[in-house]
C-alpha cells in the first residue's frame, strides 16, 4: 500500500528545508519503499521551490516537487491530491517534522487496516516559548465517530491518513479561498459519505507540530477570517438538508465557534491585549 504525503509551502524556506530533512531521516528508518512526498510550492517569492527541487533531485524515489501560481493553501492541496499516486493520501505543513520512524509506523498501519477511508494518529507538540514537547489531545484506540462521541482532533487534516479512491470517488477537495478552518470543512465533507475515524493509539505519534511559526494560518486569525469560516459551515449546512445527523453536528459546531475565545476576540468581543 502506497502512501502519498502532500506538503504544501508558501515563502517558507527554512522550514521546509527543516520538514524535508526530517523526512529523509525518517526514509532511513523506513520498513517498505512506499511513501512519496508530494511537495506543492504556492507562488513562492523565496527559495521554497528551489529547496523542493534540490531534495527531489537528490531522491526522485520518495520527493516530488511542483509549483503552481499563488491560490492559497486549499489550492496547493488540491493540486497535490491530483498529483498523489499512492492508496492513501496524508497532508503535513511546511512547517511541520515527520519523527524518525514516521514512515515505518504510517505504512505497517495502512498494511494492516483492510476497511474504513480516515485513520487519525496522535501527535507531539513542540513550544519554543517552554522548549517543551508535549503529546497532546489523545483519543482511546478504535473506530470512533465525531457526529456521536467527542473524538479530539477530528477537524484538522495533517493528523490523518485518508483512502484515496475514498476522496477521488466523492470529489472531495479543499474549500477554495478560506484563510481558516479549511481543514475543517474539508473533514465535514468527508463526513457526507462516511464519519468513523480510526484512532490509532496513545503513544502512535509521527509527527511533531512546531508552534513557532507566527506566520502561519492559524496564528493569524482575523475577523475576516471568522466571517468567511462562519460563512462555509453555513453554506455546507444548506448543502446537506436530507442529513440530519450531520446537519446536526454543523450546527451545534456554529454555536460553539461563536461561543468560542477566536470568534468572540474578533467578532463578539474586545482585542485581547
Amino acid at each position: 500500500m502506497k502512501i502519498s504525503i502532500i506538503i504544501p509551502v508558501w515563502n517558507d524556506q527554512a522550514r521546509l528545508k527543516r520538514c524535508l530533512t526530517a523526512c529523509e531521516r525518517a526514509i532511513t528508518a523506513k520498513t517498505a519503499n512506499q511513501t512519496e512526498f508530494i511537495i506543492v510550492d504556492d507562488g513562492s517569492d523565496d527559495k521554497s521551490y528551489q529547496v523542493a527541487k534540490d531534495f527531489a533531485k537528490r531522491d526522485i524515489t520518495h520527493f516530488r516537487a511542483f509549483t503552481i501560481p499563488h491560490g492559497g493553501v486549499s489550492a496547493a492541496r488540491n493540486f497535490g491530491i491530483l498529483k498523489a499516486t499512492g492508496d492513501w493520501i496524508g497532508f503535513i505543513d511546511a512547517d511541520d517534522e515527520p519523527t524518525w520512524d514516521a514512515i515505518r509506523i504510517w505504512e505497517e498501519t495502512v498494511a494492516k487496516t483492510a476497511w474504513g477511508n480516515i485513520i487519525q494518529f496522535n501527535h507531539l507538540r513542540y513550544y519554543e516559548e517552554l522548549d517543551k514537547t508535549a503529546l497532546k489531545y489523545t483519543n482511546d484506540y478504535g473506530v470512533h465517530d465525531p457526529l456521536k462521541e467527542r473524538v479530539e482532533c477530528w477537524c484538522m487534516v495533517w493528523n490523518k491518513l485518508y483512502r484515496r479512491s475514498f476522496l477521488k470517488f466523492n470529489t472531495i477537495r479543499f474549500k477554495m479561498g478560506l484563510q481558516y478552518g479549511e481543514d475543517e470543512l474539508f473533514n465535514l465533507e468527508c463526513f457526507r459519505f462516511d464519519h468513523d475515524i480510526l484512532c490509532q493509539p496513545e503513544r502512535v505519534t509521527p509527527l511533531l507540530r512546531n508552534f513557532d511559526n507566527k506566520q502561519s494560518l492559524s496564528r493569524r486569525k482575523n475577523e475576516e477570517a471568522c466571517w468567511e469560516q462562519d460563512a462555509a459551515l453555513r453554506e455546507f449546512l444548506k448543502s446537506i438538508k436530507d442529513n440530519n445527523k450531520l446537519r446536526r453536528f454543523v450546527v451545534y459546531l456554529i454555536g460553539e465557534h461563536w461561543m468560542s475565545p477566536t470568534y468572540v476576540k474578533h467578532i463578539g468581543g474586545e482585542e485581547e491585549e
